[in-house]
């Protein structure tokens, strides 16, 4: 019961946000630099269709160990999370839960105003609470 409580905690906290973006350069220069989107870029914001909630660690469960997770993450042409960094976390254990979760998430790519699916970097918050 209380299992399925804290799952349903978990679950509702969780937050996306996807305050920060930046796409990689579709066509000309280095590729493989990113580039900041800004508003007079016509790159459209990705747009998540699976969440995966993360489990809390027992560990840290028992040691009431709580807080946002915020990761960075690569997000790629197909919508996969290629990658993902941790930039604030107030532990090792919500961390590698975090993106264990966020690395199964799926988005719909962000866009080229022609339509080209771009990667990006964007910014996800994960909480942790108890109850």
């Amino acid at each position: 019961m209380i299992r399925k409580a804290l799952f349903v905690v978990v679950a509702a906290i969780l937050v996306l946000g996807a305050s920060s973006l930046w796409a990689q350069d579709s066509g000309k220069g280095d590729k493989d630099k990113p580039v900041r989107l800004s508003k007079t870029k016509d790159v459209s914001e990705p747009v998540l269709v699976t969440k995966v909630d993360p489990k809390y660690p027992a560990g840290a469960k028992q040691d009431k160990v709580q807080g946002a997770v915020v990761l960075e993450i690569k997000i790629g042409v197909d919508g996969a999370v290629l990658d993902a960094k941790a930039t604030k976390s107030p532990d090792p254990r919500l961390t590698e839960a975090a993106i264990g979760a966020v690395k199964q998430w799926k988005y719909k790519p962000a866009l080229t105003k022609a339509g080209k699916p771009v990667e990006v970097l964007a910014s996800v918050t994960v909480n942790f609470k108890l109850k």
